[in-house]
C-alpha cells in the first residue's frame, strides 16, 4: 500500500541524524511503500552511543580486546569510523583482561599500554572483533570517559543494526516466535531513531547526556552478545532499515512486557501533550497466558516510607488510586498521611520507586492487613505501546509482524529508510 510523500517533519528528522550517519541521500524524495522504498533515505545505519550502566561512574573496569586495535581521542564531531579523530596509538590484541582507570587527568589501559587522554575510543580491527567488558562481549567500539574524582564511564559505540541484535535477544527469548522477534526488531529500531532525534534536536548546548541510550529498562535492555542467536540475528537482518512512523514522522514507540489486557495513552502514564493516535492505548486480548498477567506483592508501611524517601513521615493511613487510564492502570496515586497533607504522585513513579520487578504494573488493587499493604495486579511494565507478551499470543494465532505492529500502534506506517 502506497504511503504519502515525506513531509517537512520527516525531512527535519533526517537532517538531525545526518551528522551521525554522514550519508543522507541526495536527489528527489520518493514515496514510501510498506517494507520497500524506491529511493534510499540513508545509505547505511547510524552509529549509537550506549552507556553501559554497570560501568557508569566507577573506579575501574576490566576489559579485553580480541584483535589488534587503535586508540583515538574522542571528539563530539563524530563520524561513522572516527578516522578523522586524532589517533593516539596502535596496540596488539589483549591475551588477558586488563584494568582501565583514570588518574591525574589520564586514562590508563593496563600498565604495558600506558596513559592517554581523558576521553578516548578503542577501535578494534577485523570484522568479527569483540570487546569484553567484565563478563560481556560487545561489538563496535568502546569509549572510555574520565570523570571527576578519578571515576570512569564506559560507552559502547556501535552501528544500529549490530546493536539491535543485542537488544532483541535481551528483550525477548531466542525461542520466541519469529514474528514476535521481527516486530521487536522494528520497534527497537524505531525507538533508537527517536532517541537520536531527541538528542540532536536538543543540540550540544542543551543536552544533559552525551550518549544516546542506556543499556537498561530506562531505554531498552541491551546485553551485547550475551544472548544472541540465529533467530534474533535473522529477525534484525530481515527487517533491516524498517521503522514505524506516524504522519511521516518518527515517534516514541515504546514497549513493555505485559499490558494485562489493555494498553494506555502515553500522556496518562508519563505526562505531556495528548497522545497521537498510535499511542492512545488499545484493547490487547493476547497476553492472558503470560506469566505475570496476574501477580501479587506486599510491602510494609516502613518499606514504602523508605523507598519513597518520605522524610519526617511516621505513618501512612491509606494508599488510593485516584485516577486510572482506559485500560485500568492507575495514573495517579494519593497517599493519606497521618497528621499531614496528602501526597499525590504519578503512579508510574510510585511503581518505579517500589521496584518495577516486584510492583510489576500500576494496574492493581490495594488491601491492607495490619502493617502490610497488599497489591494484587495484572501485567508487567508501564503499559504504553507494544505488549511483548501480546506479540507472542498474536504470533501463535498466525498474525504477521506488520499486523502486530499495526495493532499496537494504530494508524502508524511501516517504512524502510535504508
Amino acid at each position: 500500500m502506497k504511503d504519502t510523500i515525506i513531509n517537512k517533519t520527516w525531512i527535519l528528522l533526517l537532517i538531525s541524524v545526518s551528522f551521525i550517519c554522514g550519508c543522507v541521500a541526495t536527489g528527489p524524495v520518493s514515496p514510501f511503500y510498506r517494507y520497500e522504498t524506491k529511493g534510499k533515505v540513508l545509505i547505511s545505519p547510524p552509529y549509537l552511543q550506549v552507556l553501559l550502566t554497570e560501568y557508569n561512574n566507577v573506579n575501574s573496569a576490566l576489559i579485553k580486546v580480541n584483535s589488534p586495535y587503535k586508540i583515538y581521542s574522542y571528539q563530539s564531531e563524530r563520524n561513522n569510523k572516527f578516522l578523522s579523530h586524532p589517533q593516539l596509538s596502535n596496540q596488539s590484541a589483549m591475551t588477558e583482561p586488563v584494568m582501565v582507570f583514570y588518574s591525574r587527568g589520564k586514562i590508563n589501559i593496563g600498565k604495558p599500554v600506558g596513559l592517554w587522554n581523558d576521553d578516548i575510543i578503542i577501535v578494534p580491527s577485523g570484522e568479527n572483533s569483540l570487546i569484553q567488558v567484565g563478563k560481556r562481549n560487545y561489538r563496535g567500539y568502546l569509549r572510555i570517559k574520565g570523570l571527576p574524582d578519578n571515576k570512569i564511564s564506559l560507552v559502547n559505540i556501535i552501528d544500529l543494526e549490530s546493536y539491535l541484535v543485542g537488544v532483541v535477544s535481551s528483550e525477548m527469548d531466542e525461542n520466541w516466535p519469529q514474528e514476535s522477534l521481527e516486530a521487536q526488531a522494528i520497534t527497537a529500531r524505531s525507538f533508537a531513531f527517536y532517541r537520536i532525534k531527541q538528542s540532536n534536536l536538543a543540540g550540544n548546548q542543551t543536552r544533559i547526556f552525551d550518549y544516546d541510550l542506556t543499556d537498561d529498562v530506562f531505554s531498552q535492555v541491551y546485553r551485547g552478545e550475551e544472548c544472541t542467536g540465529p533467530k534474533t540475528r535473522q529477525a534484525v537482518e530481515k527487517t533491516r532499515g524498517i521503522i514505524i512512523v506516524y504522519d511521516s514522522a518518527i515517534f516514541n514507540c515504546i514497549f513493555h512486557s505485559t499490558c494485562g489486557g489493555h494498553t494506555e495513552p502515553i500522556n496518562m502514564v508519563f505526562g505531556g501533550p495528548d497522545a497521537i493516535p498510535s499511542l492512545k492505548g488499545i484493547s490487547c486480548g493476547f497476553c492472558n497466558q503470560a506469566k505475570y498477567f496476574q501477580w501479587q506483592a506486599g510491602y510494609s508501611q516502613e518499606e514504602i516510607i523508605k523507598m519513597l524517601n518520605l522524610k519526617n513521615i511516621q505513618a501512612i493511613d491509606d494508599i488510593l488510586i485516584t485516577t486510572t487510564g482506559p485500560g485500568g492502570h492507575g495514573t495517579e496515586i494519593t497517599l493519606k498521611i497521618s497528621g499531614s497533607s496528602d501526597i499525590i504522585m504519578q503512579a508510574n513513579r510510585f511503581r518505579l520507586a517500589l521496584g518495577p520487578n516486584k510492583l510489576r504494573s500500576t494496574n492493581f488493587r490495594i488491601t491492607r492487613r495490619d502493617n502490610v499493604f497488599q497489591f494484587t495486579g495484572r501485567g508487567w511494565g508501564h503499559a504504553v505501546g507494544m505488549c511483548q507478551e501480546g506479540t507472542r499470543g498474536m504470533s501463535h494465532q498466525n498474525f504477521r509482524p506488520l499486523q502486530i505492529l499495526e495493532h499496537y500502534y494504530p494508524e502508524s506506517k511501516i517504512v524502510k529508510i535504508y
